[in-house]
């Protein structure tokens, strides 16, 4: 295990020399993944890591090198506060069913994440360090970390810095995809739309499905039933957006009844029986036109029965 870790470390003191800075700046991800692959999910071994870049760190801490190792420090605490997390839950989860029991007398106390060390590192390197390459990954990085620890405030304005100075990095999707579910939750469903319109610009990004499919919703809650309608239309019939969605923990089965029924819903509330015909006609051969209609009446037929 010793031998392992000195390899470890020395494959990182390797990585980050002065020598191959600029390789690492463009890969410095790949390091740690490397690193953590290694490591194999064992604390201890990252503890050991940690250490040592935390050593090199306060011996040169106005390297050429500092940033990427700072970098790589706060990704390294992200894995490790993740893999406590997990045994603390996996520990909590046991000792809760032996408390259900009545094995415990002492009902256990659910763990936290915390993300602190990944917040100041990633801040630091934010604040010391405005002009490096992948500063973009950087605030991505903080984003998720505040995402992650629970605080959802610091994680929306970490993501808009994100979209707002590095507009075409390949991660801003990511991040307008969560500012959107961030407006969505709040019921802030205007500024929400722009979001989920971003994503829909480029189809073979991984958020285009679950974008369009958020983006039917917020036009159902924002009452623009037709939108809503020709939103959810298009989810019904592109079926490389459902598997998109199949991806995303929604099967197929749950995609289209869940259209089918905004899309009724919609209706019932904008035009009801009389406009959904005449729109739906030239759609009569497909298979969800006799669903929505079902699904109309029975909307209709509950609201009867409970008015």
């Amino acid at each position: 295990m010793k031998n392992q870790i000195q390899q470890i470390i020395a494959y990182c003191m390797f990585a980050i020399s002065p020598l191959t800075l600029p390789l690492v700046q463009a890969q410095e991800s790949s390091v740690v993944a490397a690193i953590l692959e290694e490591a194999s999910g064992d604390i201890t071994i990252l503890d050991e890591l940690l250490s040592e870049h935390e050593a090199l760190l306060n011996k040169y801490p106005n390297s050429e090198f500092a940033p990427t190792l700072m970098f790589q420090l706060a990704e390294l605490h992200y894995e490790r506060s993740q893999l406590v997390f997990q045994k603390e839950m996996a520990t909590y989860e046991e000792q809760l069913s032996a408390f259900q029991k009545g094995e415990l007398t002492q009902e256990p106390h659910m763990p936290s994440l915390s993300m602190d060390k990944t917040i100041f590192y990633c801040s630091a390197l934010i604040e010391k360090y405005p002009a490096i390459k992948y500063r973009d990954k950087v605030i991505y990085k903080l984003a998720t970390a505040y995402m992650d620890a629970g605080d959802q405030d610091n994680a929306k304005a970490n993501f808009e810095l994100l979209t707002q100075n590095y507009p075409n990095s390949p991660i801003a999707l990511e991040a307008h995809f969560r500012i959107g579910e961030y407006l969505f939750d709040h019921r802030l469903f205007d500024e929400a739309v722009n979001h989920y319109q971003v994503l829909l610009s480029q189809w073979d990004n991984p958020y285009y499905s679950m974008a369009l499919y958020k983006l039917g919703w917020t036009y159902y809650n924002l009452t623009e039933y037709a939108k809503a309608i020709s939103t959810f239309l298009a989810l019904i019939e592109d079926m490389n957006i459902a598997d998109g969605l199949v991806r995303a923990n929604m099967t197929q089965v749950d995609l289209r009844t869940e259209s089918i029924h905004y899309i009724a819903s919609s209706f019932t509330e904008h035009g009801g029986t009389a406009l959904a015909k005449g729109f739906l006609a030239p759609m009569k051969e497909k298979e969800y036109t006799p669903a929505i209609l079902i699904k109309m009446a029975e909307l209709y037929e509950n609201r009867n029965t409970y008015s």
